[in-house]
């Protein structure tokens, strides 16, 4: 991460593990089943924490205008749903049903 932001030194790194931890944090909320983030998930980890590195101070917002610069945000985590998806406990069949005889 401190590579995609070009970041050579240690002063930011507590600030780093925060936005690294609060990510995989709130990705699994996206993964009931499981209780921690998969290795091969890592890499959505970073770039959600990319972003939320860049968006400091905007937190909240949806939009964002500066003199003619207009930023749009979208939700965290929502161009990586469909890879979410492959994580969901699949529904069973065993579940008992009612049966009724006429």
């Amino acid at each position: 991460m401190k590579l995609q932001l070009g970041i050579t030194d240690t002063k930011q790194d507590d600030l780093l593990t925060l936005i690294i931890n609060n990510v995989g944090k709130a990705m699994l909320g996206y993964l009931p089943a499981l209780t921690s983030v998969p290795d091969e998930l890592g890499y959505i980890v970073e770039d959600v924490a990319v972003a939320r590195y860049y968006r400091r101070g905007s937190e909240g917002m949806k939009s964002k205008s500066i003199e003619g610069y207009s930023v749009a945000y979208d939700k965290d985590f929502d161009s990586y749903l469909h890879i979410f998806e492959r994580y969901q406990p699949e529904e069973s069949n065993d579940t008992p049903g009612v049966v009724a005889f006429y």
